[in-house]
Formats: C-alpha cells, structure tokens, sequence
C-alpha cells in the first residue's frame, strides 16, 4: 500500500509542475498577498484581528507571511506549498475513506486517485491564492479522520485532536463551518444513535462554526456583497441552489469548459447537464433498489456532498456576478466520489466483470483527466492566460472580457484594450470597472472629454455607490476639476460619512487650490 500511495504522491506532483512555473495573478492575489501591509510587514496582530477580502483567514496569512519572510515575493516558492498541500490532502482522502469503509483499499484508492487528478481542482492548487482551499482542506480531512477514530476506538483524545483540527480549518476558510455538519454525518453512516452525550459532544463545534459563520456574514453585509433587497420570489433562491447542484455534479462527471469564473448571464446550465443530471440520478436510483446494503453509503455521500456545498448555494442571494466556481468543489467532491468508487468497486467484485475492461476504461480516463490537468495548470500563468481562456470560452463574460482588456492596456496595446472595454460594456452596461478603465484608456490616449464622459456615465448607473463617488473624484483631481473634483468628495462622506479616502482627499485638494480654512 505504501508503494501506490507513494506512486500517487509522485504523478500528482509531476502532473502539477506547469504550475510552478506560473506567476500571481492580478485577481485577489495582489488584495491578499501582494499588497497586503500585514502579511508584507509580518505583522502578526493585524493578522489575526483583520479580515481580508471579506474573509477571516488568518492561519492562510500565515503561511504567506512565512512564505514571505524567507522568500518574499518569489512565487515558486507559493506554488510549491500548494501542490505539497493538494499532495498532502490526496493522500488523507484515502486514510479518510480507509478508516470510513473499516479497510476497502479498491474504494480508497479508487477515490483518493480520483481527488488528486480531478481537473476541477486545479483551481485550488494552480492559484497562489486559493491556498485557503488546500489549506483549510487539510485540517478539516485530518479532523475528520480524527473524529472517525474517537467514534471507533472510544478515546476522548480524539475528539479533543479533532476539535482542535477544526479551529485551525475554520481560520483557514470559513467553509470549514460545515464540519460539524459532517460530523453529525459521520455518525449516521457509523451507526450512531443521537443519545444525550453524542448531542452534547456536538455542541461545542456547533459553537464555533455558529461564531465564525456570524463573523463572515456580518463583514459580507457590511461590504454589500450580501443583496438585501431582492424582488425575486423566495422560490428563486431554491431554483438557483438546485441549479447549483446541477453544475457542480456534472462538472465533476464531465469537467469541460472549465473556467476560474462562471458569470450570470454569460454561463446557463444546457438541455446536456440537465439530462447528465437526471441519468446520473436515475443510476443511483437503480443503485441503491438493486444494492440494499449500499444505500447508506449512498446517502452518505449525498450528504457529504450537500453539507459541504451548502454555505455556497446562494440561498442568500450575493452581490457579484459570479454564479459558480470550480474551486467550491475541492472538499465537497469526496461526497460524489465515494459515491462512484461505491458503483464501480461493487462492478469490480461482481461475479464474471470484465475487469480487464474497467481497468482500461478507468485508465483512460484517468489518462484524460491527467492531461487537461497539464494543460489547465498553465492557464494560470499570468493575467492575460488566464483572462483569454475566459474569453475563448464564455466570449459574453463582461468580466473576462474587462480584465482582458486591462491587461492589453497595462501591455499598452492601447486599441485593442478599447475594443475588448468597449464589448464588455455592450455586453453589460452596469459593469462600474469598464467605464472607469475606459476613462483612463481615454485620458492616457489625450481624449479627456470622453474620459469625463465615462465618469457621468458611470455615476448614472451606481448614484449611491460611495466607492465609485471616491474613484470619480480622485479621477477628477487628478486631471485638474478641482470644483466637481470636491463635489465628488462631499457626495462621497455623505453617502459614507466614515470613508477616511474621501475626507483625506479633499483636504489636500482644498490646501491645493489655497482654501486652508476650508479643509480645517
């Protein structure tokens, strides 16, 4: 066992090694690492007591602010420790699977090989940022594991380990709060009855996933991420999470056309992953009436699956434009996998298989999986790989389209950064970043009429947005409307009398246009 697990160790690195080859990526990595003061300046306290990117992921910071400390901004080095990490989790999901099925090494390797070279997971492991995922991942497979083993072996250590598992996982994403959901799981498939003790143990987890949960969704509101007023019906939502379940099972079936977003109105679910879904159904259906005895391992996996994709179903409705993302797959997968190494090893030990013939099926795709792993581990490269397979793939994505003409504009191919700006406010006329990087485009280009132009546009579309207010403003200034320039800036703190920028800024424009008692 020790040599196939080593074998599998050694592919999934070699697998990934266009990956290290890879640089950031101007797409959260410059919010939380790039330009992050705390992680740059190892500050330790700010680490722990700030949240970056509407997120608290203070242990993830660590490991950067380590990473940084040794070899600053060298991304080799970031990419390295996320394969380590993807590596590392592979092979807890087999001891995860080996503990859950009492020693069925055909299952656990079976669904360990198929989380190593799942191309759904490149995402996690190819973007520097995303090392919360592979983080998180890994304490959470090792509380599990854990947790397994305290049910078994009757040892309170074990729960105290898996405990203390779960708070590091918790503060390396707060996806994480779904453990002690599938902890409750865990007891179903062991056959644990909810007795007083068993209850009680739970409380504590219960606890911090409940403080944790409260600390995301307050900063969510807070940011406007989180739609509060909505005039779809409720009935929406359910639609919306049931569509969700669609795209992320068939994703994992069939994982084509991936992409690093997947934006409303440029992605539909077709009539292919509608009936995907509804077959795959169906077979499990089949499944569990012909295979009794499987059928609680077939409801575990569901669940497994259903509680882990829960915090991301957009039951609450979210502000951004990004319906779906591969990266949400990376712990939830295990659910779905186990169920199919289920289905495939019950096919491998019935009597006359062809085993010769799964064995090649199972390598081919393997094979397959394997090379567009290969391939997709280089799309993110750098900014304009990674946006270009957006575009080639969703071409009516405004946000791919948008940072895809960003880059061309930082290359200074300066006309064809206006076409790709252009399409992507023909393709949405409410993309705020779109009218402002064409008002640069045009102010860089010595067109500053349209560059103002861009900016009572864009201030049409978003009237009460005090961020945009601030950029208009700053953008004003900047080119010497110092009268509409203060405008701004009062409109600014009257919209967010807190917002320290605008009161910042039109001080020193005030000192600069020799008005000082204004600014006092």
């Amino acid at each position: 066992m020790a040599k196939i697990l080593s074998v599998l160790a050694i592919l999934t690195f070699l697998i990934y090694l266009p990956s290290l080859k890879n640089g950031f990526i101007h797409y959260d990595d410059p919010e939380i690492l790039l330009n992050n003061e705390a992680v740059n300046q190892h500050d330790i306290k700010k680490i722990l007591t700030n949240i970056v990117a509407t997120d608290y992921i203070p242990l993830t910071l660590l490991t950067f602010t380590a990473e940084h400390y040794f070899f600053g901004h060298n991304p080799f080095y970031y990419h390295l420790d996320n394969v380590f990490f993807h590596i590392f989790n592979s092979l807890l999901v087999f001891f995860l699977i080996f503990s859950l099925t009492s020693g069925n090494s055909f299952i656990s390797i079976f669904v360990s090989v198929l989380f190593a070279f799942h191309p759904c997971h490149v995402e996690s492991v190819a973007w520097i940022t995303e090392r919360k995922d592979v983080l998180y991942s890994f304490f959470f497979l090792l509380a599990a594991i854990s947790y397994i083993h305290f049910v078994r072996k009757k040892q309170n250590l074990f729960i105290f380990l898996a405990f203390f598992l779960f708070i590091l996982s918790c503060l390396s994403k707060t996806s994480a709060v779904a453990f002690s959901l599938i902890i409750c799981t865990l007891d179903y498939y062991l056959g644990r009855s909810a007795t007083k003790a068993v209850i009680i143990e739970k409380i504590p987890f219960f606890a911090i996933s409940a403080v944790i949960s409260f600390i995301r969704v307050t900063r969510v509101e807070d940011s406007n991420y989180i739609i509060k007023e909505s005039h779809n019906p409720p009935w929406q939502f359910l639609l919306n999470a049931f569509d969700s379940i669609v795209f992320y099972t068939t994703k994992l079936l069939v994982p084509k056309k991936l992409s690093v977003i997947y934006e409303t109105g440029a992605v539909w679910i077709d009539k292919f992953e509608y009936g995907l879904f509804g077959i795959f159904l169906l077979l499990l259906y089949w499944f569990v009436r012909k295979k009794k005895v499987f059928r609680k391992d077939v409801i575990f996996g569901i669940l497994f699956f259903f509680f882990m994709l829960g915090p991301i179903l957009q039951f609450i409705p979210f502000g951004n434009k990004i319906a779906f993302a591969d990266r949400y797959t990376y712990v939830p997968s295990i659910g779905l996998f186990y169920i199919i190494g289920i289905m495939v090893w019950n096919a491998w030990i019935s009597p006359n298989a062809p085993k010769g013939t799964l064995f090649i099926l199972m390598g081919l795709i393997f094979g397959i999986f394997c090379q567009e792993i290969f391939i997709r581990a280089s799309v993110f490269k750098n900014d304009e790989t990674l946006w270009d397979d957006v575009v080639s793939k969703y071409p009516k994505s405004s946000i791919g389209t948008n940072n895809l003409g960003l880059v061309q504009f930082e290359k200074g191919n300066l006309e064809r950064a206006k076409e790709l700006l252009i399409k992507a406010l023909e393709l949405d006329p409410q993309h705020l970043s779109s009218y402002l990087n064409l008002a640069t485009l045009y102010f860089k280009t010595a067109q500053p009429e349209k560059g103002f132009e861009k900016y009572e546009q864009v201030l049409k579309v978003a009237p009460a947005n005090p961020e945009l207010h601030l950029r208009v403003a700053q953008g004003y200034a900047a080119h010497g409307k110092n009268e509409i320039a203060l405008e701004q800036f009062r409109k600014t703190i009257e919209l967010d009398p807190t917002n320290v920028s605008a009161h910042e800024g039109m001080v020193r424009l005030l000192y600069k246009i020799g008005k000082p008692i204004k600014a006092q």
